[in-house]
């Protein structure tokens, strides 16, 4: 999903409640107003998309939080219903309403036949998430060009 969407800056995946967690950055503080409709935006393009798919959805959050000229914004989505075409609205969604002040990676060149081979391999991957094992609580992010994936072992007590 951060390869080919560079608008996304870091996954959580929570598999002991099968949520996976999008953060976005925002490269300014958006006013109370703006993150209300932002919030607005993405909550009702998800719950019509979703609609019109025929799909329950169990989980749909969106929150933000500021930080000094930053303001990250989270969608947590359960993977159950999710699918690679919704991650693409939320995308084109704060692409639209935030226009230059999403923080993207610069992303070099790709072809249509990579950008449906990325496509793809995110629908296994998300088939894969459903049936995955409790213990594997998996973090990635962006970090000087790379992607990092790492898998936080979660201690019961």
């Amino acid at each position: 999903i951060l390869v080919r969407y560079p608008e996304v800056a870091a996954i959580n995946f929570a598999p002991d409640r099968q949520v996976l967690e999008f953060n976005f950055i925002a490269s300014r503080a958006l006013s109370r107003a703006e993150k209300s409709a932002l919030k607005g935006r993405l909550a009702e393009s998800i719950e019509v998309f979703n609609l019109l798919e025929e799909r329950q959805v169990r989980i749909k959050r969106v929150d933000h939080r500021s930080y000094g000229n930053l303001t990250i914004i989270r969608v947590q989505r359960d993977v159950e219903s999710l699918v690679q075409e919704e991650i693409a609205l939320m995308v084109e969604v704060l692409r639209h309403f935030l226009g230059e002040d999403l923080v993207a990676e610069t992303n070099e060149a790709i072809y249509e036949e990579e950008l449906i081979l990325r496509e793809r391999l995110i629908k296994h991957m998300l088939d894969g998430m459903r049936y995955m094992a409790e213990e594997k609580h998996l973090f990635a992010f962006r970090e000087g060009g790379r992607v990092l994936v790492f898998n936080k072992q979660v201690e019961r007590l």
